[in-house]
């Protein structure tokens, strides 16, 4: 009998326990609902945030390719001239020291010391240009290498970024039909 007492007691303790908790209030539903879309929007303003990250990386990239092209071009150019001047200023010592020395008198002979000495001169400004050239070619490999890596990188931040407001404005449409 004591044993039937305890069970009916524990019973009705427990069926009272469970009366006594209240289902959610209206109040208790709106303020989930709430924080449930605070939670999307601070989605969504993230994937805002990182997009806009990444269309400032692109841009960063673009102008660091642009600048790598110039410098290309410009370095190219370099190379060019001073190939150019290496080449006419060989031609043109070549010539010059061909010419006799046996019919010349000192005056002449000065005259020709004076223009080969140009001509090694031009020579060297010519090799100067093709090596600040490369040098350019270089620096501009280097900046188009760079600006190619922060446009991937900025490419990856606005696809993450929108692929995160789009799932926040999933979230918010799966909300409100519900």
């Amino acid at each position: 009998m004591r044993s039937r007492i305890f069970t009916l007691s524990l019973l009705l303790a427990l069926l009272l326990a469970g009366c006594a908790s209240a289902p959610p209030t209206f109040g208790d539903r709106v303020m989930a609902d709430g924080q449930a879309r605070v939670d999307i929007a601070q989605q969504w303003e993230q994937g805002s945030a990182a997009a806009t990250r990444g269309e400032a990386q692109v841009k960063q990239g673009r102008r660091l390719l642009e600048k790598g092209r110039a410098e290309l071009r410009e370095g190219e150019a370099w190379i060019a001239a001073g190939n150019a001047a290496v080449q006419n200023s060989r031609q043109a010592y070549r010539s010059l020291s061909q010419i006799g020395e046996a019919n010349m008198s000192a005056r002449e002979a000065a005259r020709r010391n004076d223009k080969l000495d140009r001509l090694v001169d031009q020579w060297r400004e010519g090799e100067t240009r093709i090596k600040q050239g490369r040098e350019r070619v270089e620096r501009g490999n280097a900046h188009i290498e760079k600006g190619e890596a922060q446009l991937r990188t900025g490419q990856q931040l606005i696809d993450r970024g929108r692929n995160q407001m789009q799932a926040a404005q999933e979230r918010y449409q799966q909300q409100t039909q519900s």
